[in-house]
């Protein structure tokens, strides 16, 4: 039936009819009825035909506009051809492949933002040729290698091309080397294939002058782009779209640990490893998957799987695979871009055997291969993913297994053909492993991107993936975290090499009896300096036995625990002494610390008494008589009778609280031993009697431990800075009055000082800094102005006394990327483990635990929280011995060197202090105008790290930050009271249900600036908004409104710099990826040169079709009446029909046909 026909029977029927026929449209339309096209036909051609890219061009067209130059999707071949070649059949056989397939003369425009396929027609193929006849053999390879490798590496233009490139390398009149190179947008490797047998049979036939064995193609590949979009719509493009949302939704980054800190551009800088498995690894891998019903490819890739697993630590693994794309028989022949990409996810969670990772990759692949249809670049804009110029989206690893063909080499009547290998430089992908089966042996190559991996670590991996192969193909009904992978070499190394810290030193001897020996032979040395008060070591010995007998005199006997709350001064170093000279261990007490806070603190030490400063009495929850005021010891600095009482190294020194999870501190009970471990015969900085120690941190703090016993256990000095916060400037005042050598900053601290007082630091010899990361830029800055000085990095939670590792740098080449927390240090052991306590790989990320003679006792009164994290050594030969699970993340570097990673819990540091965040969290429950809140420790600003409350008001509340500040100052310790508060409707949380805290938004300056849309300001902003709202079909838009949050997706951007462009915008799809703001891209847009414009005369005769027009005729639409547009004008009677009759002719589109 004719249009026409159909026209005249729709326009007869009667209302009632029209109506039925509307229902049963829309009842087919619910249906989804299959597109009506199965087969695929060649549409007419017209010459330089212009027609829609398949989706997967499409995709790679984008990724050219995104990367333009890139070589990263060419793919060549080399083959070196032995024999009497007959060069012009080879030429001829070139010519007519190019003739037969359209696609290898296809070049690509951009038509208002989409791209097209342009076939031009077929013009003679010309094969360039080089002579290397007179260059030795060793010569020859040489230019083989660096042609290949340049044509390999050298891009194509996508929209002159041509996109085939080959080139004849003659080494002597028996032997040439024949390179070809493609762009992936008119080739795959199945396409490869395709043009070698082919060049193979032609070239056969012309050299014997016959004519060509090949049948002429049905279709082309042109013919499968139209055909594919039009099969690829309706209930079949749903079903497939909502199988792989399904599947997909939510896939996590894979966040695989990297040599180097992940750039904000993928560089596509590559390399590759080659290896290969033995052939009984081979076969027992085949026999698992006959044994299992599944293909080798499955046995590979779930192994893959668990190695990525183990090495990232993430349950959820998504890896991608290729597959052909030739889902139509009348596709085999063709060259061209048919691959498709598949991302196939797995759950290894609860450690699932082998065998059940296995059934589900095998339930995983089924239905992948079900959906394989929809292109990887529509699933990506359909999922809504992230838009990352750092990373590819939905997964970082791409696995590849090629069919078990002998590809080395083939034979041809009068010529002997090899492929040649070829070094690729490229990787587009994190990690592509590439394996395949050469007679009954697997083999491969890792290929990376060199701007994430050294070769070394991408060795290792290789390692480690073949191991795991073989445990699994061993034994695979074991848990998928129960596979050992470390060889024994490297667990040798990790659980024994890197632990020979043990030095001699006073093991069995408490801190009285070391001070008691410096006592001995430094009398008269100066031992504590506080502002005008100065003690030699004999009268802060006798001062310590007076504050002694006092305890003693208060009913203080051996064993006890006594709180100390005092200022920094002289007679608070002598009371520490006193306290310890009375058999006691002091907890020291923070007068800064909430009310409640110190009650607790003194209930659960069961403290008797406190010895503290008289102005910090008030401040105290107690009464009178449990208090020994330490001011009027300064003047007792005579000769005492000692008590003669040693406790021993096991007897508890001091109780130190830390944040507890539970919302009430806990107290670490640390020994003597632990302390004289720290600093006698030690090795990570120099410590003897010209020591000139800082005393600046708070007796709560456990860096105090350092600055008092380091100088005082080794005959050297303290330096009392006065009580308080003091200024940068103050504190520089008595680092040089004080002649003061060694300092420990904290983190925040040092950042500082270093940023904006940097002479501060010039007196110093030796300085510690640490309790957070170090910045890098600025311990360079510092390492660089004040030559001579040995910064320490040092590392250690408060359970195994003060410093677990250390390293030391003394210039600028010893800092990295990030500055390490070093090795352990004296007689202190570490180990990186993981969740099951099994050692990690060299540079993959594992939990730190920390052993040796400063892991503390225990936690006071909390038996429970006691043995869960104090646990036994199972490396130590020592009986007894424990480790301490620190809860740090951490890796090993190659050198021996651990790198802070962050936290496994929630606990945080926060200018030294260690935070558990979930204390907060339970503090902010607290508050009656909160229903709901979750903290987190943000750095928005490198270095500057804050606490960020997020919560939920409860109905009708709306708290201050003034108010909630106040509160919590009731609660907790002003260290751990958040700097900012966001309010928010409701937390976010993952498709699980659990908070979201990477969703979690920066804090604004203005409370209400996130509710406000910021209006353009200049011309090139009110241009872009104006162009964005009509891309994204948006009432209302933002200059700070993301385009990727807001809609947009790879393809609209193409038409965002297509509009740009015609108004007078220039901006490229990069700058998008890299600005996804209007005010941030605005700032980058330049503008595009004004053309010249000519008057236009009378338009007459044939002209090209516009690109609208190119796109109406290539869809061949059914009902072409569909775009008819019409309107009813009612003209006033003074317009003529002259006029109109004017303008129907001066606009030549009104006389087109």
């Amino acid at each position: 039936m004719t249009d026409k026909k159909l026209l005249s029977r729709l326009a007869s029927l009667t209302p009632e009819q029209r109506e039925a026929l509307l229902k049963q449209l829309k009842k087919k339309k619910s249906e989804g009825a299959e597109p009506r096209k199965d087969t695929i036909t060649p549409f007419e051609r017209r010459g330089n035909d212009r027609v829609a890219m398949s989706y997967a061009q499409q995709r790679l067209w984008f990724i050219d506009q995104l990367q333009s130059g890139s070589a990263s999707y060419n793919i060549s071949a080399a083959l070196r051809l032995k024999g009497a070649l007959d060069v012009e059949a080879l030429r001829m056989s070139f010519d007519d492949i190019v003739r037969r397939h359209e696609v290898l003369r296809t070049t690509f425009v951009s038509e208002e933002g989409q791209g097209r396929q342009v076939i031009n027609e077929h013009q003679r193929w010309e094969l360039p040729t080089i002579s290397l006849e007179p260059l030795s053999t060793e010569e020859q390879e040489e230019v083989i290698k660096a042609r290949f490798k340049g044509d390999a590496h050298t891009s194509f233009d996508l929209i002159n091309g041509p996109l085939l490139r080959t080139r004849l390398i003659r080494l002597s009149s028996i032997e040439h080397v024949i390179i070809v190179s493609m762009h992936h947008i008119i080739s795959d490797g199945w396409s490869m294939g395709v043009f070698i047998r082919e060049m193979a049979l032609l070239y056969d036939a012309y050299r014997q002058d016959k004519a060509s064995p090949l049948q002429e193609l049905d279709i082309q590949y042109a013919d499968y782009s139209l055909w594919q979009r039009e099969w690829l719509a309706g209930e079949r493009l749903d079903r497939q779209l909502s199988y792989w949302k399904t599947r997909l939704d939510g896939v996590p980054v894979l966040e695989l640990p990297t040599d180097f800190p992940r750039p904000p551009v993928h560089s596509y800088d590559g390399h590759n490893q080659p290896f290969q498995l033995s052939r009984e690894l081979t076969a027992a891998l085949n026999d698992l998957a006959r044994q299992q019903g599944v293909t080798l490819f499955m046995v590979l890739l779930a192994g893959l799987q668990v190695l990525l697993h183990r090495y990232s630590g993430q349950d959820d693994i998504c890896v991608g695979t290729p597959i052909a794309g030739r889902i139509r028989p009348e596709v085999e022949k063709l060259i061209g871009c048919f691959v498709n990409t598949l991302a196939i996810r797995s759950d290894l969670k609860n450690n699932p055997s082998f065998l059940s990772l296995l059934k589900q990759v095998q339930q995983n692949l089924t239905g992948a291969y079900d959906h394989q249809d929809i292109p990887f670049e529509r699933l990506v804009d359909e999922l809504g993913v992230a838009r990352e110029m750092s990373h590819t989206p939905l997964f970082q690893v791409m696995f590849v297994l090629q069919n078990a063909t002998n590809t080395g080499s083939f034979s041809l009547p009068g010529l002997e053909i090899e492929l040649l290998p070829e070094e690729s430089e490229t990787s587009k992908f994190d990690i592509t492993i590439n394996m395949r089966e050469e007679n009954g042996q697997l083999k491969g190559d890792f290929e990376y991107r060199t701007d994430l991996f050294l070769g070394q670590t991408i060795g290792r991996m290789l390692g480690h993936f073949s191991r795991i192969l073989a445990q699994l193909a061993e034994n695979p009904e074991q848990g998928v975290d129960d596979v050992d992978y470390l060889p024994a070499n490297e667990k040798q190394q990790l659980l024994q090499q890197w632990h020979c810290t043990v030095t001699s030193y006073e093991r069995d001897s408490d801190v009285l009896d070391v001070f008691q020996q410096v006592c001995e032979e430094h009398a008269q040395r100066v031992a504590v300096v506080s502002g005008e008060i100065s003690l030699t070591y004999a009268q802060l010995n006798n001062m310590s036995g007076h504050v002694a007998h006092a305890l003693q005199e208060k009913g203080i006997r051996p064993g006890d625990r006594v709180g100390l709350c005092a200022d920094r001064s002289a007679e608070t170093i002598a009371a520490i002494l006193g306290i310890m000279k009375a058999g006691a261990a002091y907890v020291p007490l923070d007068p800064a610390y909430p009310e409640d806070r110190l009650r607790y603190m003194l209930e659960d030490t069961r403290a008797p008494l406190v010895v503290a400063h008289g102005h910090l009495f008030p401040k105290l929850p107690l009464e009178e008589s449990r208090i020994l005021l330490l001011d009027g010891f300064q003047a007792l600095t005579g000769p005492v009778a000692d008590l003669g009482l040693r406790v021993g190294p096991l007897a508890p020194v001091y109780v130190m609280y830390t944040s507890g999870s539970t919302g009430k501190p806990k107290g670490i009970e640390v020994v003597h031993r632990n302390v004289v471990r720290l600093v006698r015969n030690t090795d990570f900085m120099a410590m003897d009697e010209s020591l000139s120690f800082l005393q600046y941190a708070p007796i709560s703090f456990d860096a105090a431990t350092l600055e008092i016993w380091a100088p005082l256990l080794n005959g050297g000095r303290i330096v009392v800075a006065p009580s308080g916060q003091l200024t940068p400037d103050e504190i520089g005042e008595v680092i040089e009055k004080g002649g003061v050598n060694a300092a420990w900053f904290t983190a925040a601290l040092f950042h500082f000082i270093a940023e904006y007082h940097l002479a501060v630091l010039k007196p110093l010899k030796q300085l510690l800094a640490g309790g957070d990361v170090l910045a890098p830029k600025l311990v360079r800055k510092v390492l660089e102005e004040i030559p001579g000085l040995a910064l320490i990095n040092g590392y250690g939670p408060t359970e195994n006394t003060t410093f677990t590792c250390c390293f030391r740098m003394q210039s600028v080449a010893d800092v990295r990327h990030s500055v390490p927390i070093g090795r352990p240090i004296a007689n202190t052991s570490v180990y990186v483990l993981d969740k099951r306590m099994q050692p990690v790989p060299i540079g993959v990320p594992g939990e730190l635990y920390t052993g040796g003679d400063g892991v503390a006792n225990g936690y006071l009164n909390r038996d429970e929280l006691t043995a869960d994290v104090f646990v036994s050594d199972p490396f130590s030969k020592r009986s007894g011995a424990r480790l301490y699970k620190t809860g740090d993340l951490v890796r090993y570097y190659a050198d021996g060197n651990i790198e802070y990673l962050g936290r496994v819990d929630q606990q945080v540091k926060i200018r030294g202090f260690r935070i558990e965040l979930s204390e907060i969290e339970e503090a902010m429950g607290k508050i009656n105008t909160i229903r709901e809140a979750t903290v987190i420790a943000r750095e928005d600003n490198p270095g500057v790290k804050r606490l960020v409350a997020y919560l939920v008001p409860v109905q009708n509340a709306n708290p201050t930050t003034t108010e909630l500040r106040s509160e919590l100052k009731q609660i907790l310790p002003e260290y751990m009271i958040p700097s900012a508060f966001v309010t928010m409707e409701s937390l976010p949380v993952t498709a699980n249900g659990k908070l979201d805290r990477r969703a979690l938004p920066k804090p604004e300056l203005d409370p209400d600036s996130a509710l406000k849309r910021v209006p353009p300001r200049t011309e090139k902003e009110m241009i872009l908004v104006d162009i964005w709202k009509q891309v994204l079909n948006l009432d209302e838009l933002g200059i700070r409104d993301n385009f990727f949050e807001m809609g947009g997706d790879s393809i609209l951007s193409i038409q965002i710099i297509s509009r740009a462009k015609v108004a007078g915008l220039h901006i490229t799809t990069k700058q998008i990826f890299e600005n996804q703001t209007v005010e941030e891209l605005a700032a980058v847009a330049s503008e595009v040169e004004s053309p010249v414009l000519a008057e236009q005369g009378l338009v007459e005769g044939e002209f090209p079709l516009s690109p609208i027009q190119h796109w109406f005729f290539d869809h061949r639409f059914v009902n072409e009446h569909h775009w008819n547009q019409s309107v009813l004008l009612d003209i006033r009677p003074e317009k003529t029909f002259s006029e109109a009759h004017c303008m129907h002719w001066c606009c030549s589109m009104m006389r087109c046909a």
